[in-house]
């Protein structure tokens, strides 16, 4: 099992937020919280990071594959 973080600044979030807007089925505020919670209970042990910040989901998700498909992972071996 691998341990990734999807990383993006809160501005970028929460103005990707906004443009959803709750109409879209969207959530005004939850980034915010989902930055403080994780922020809170966040570690530094990750195999991989990733920003998504200026970045497709293509793109990050072939970045993921590239990254598992030529390493081995590490934080979470027993």
């Amino acid at each position: 099992m691998y341990s990734i973080s999807l990383q993006c600044p809160l501005e970028i979030t929460t103005a990707r937020e906004a443009a959803r807007g709750v109409a879209n089925g969207g959530y005004i505020g939850l980034s915010r919280w989902y930055a403080e919670e994780t922020d809170a209970n966040s570690h530094e042990l990750y195999d991989f990071r990733v920003d998504t910040s200026s970045k497709s989901p293509p793109v990050v998700a072939q970045e993921i594959y590239d990254f598992i498909t030529s390493n081995e992972p590490e934080v979470f071996i027993q």
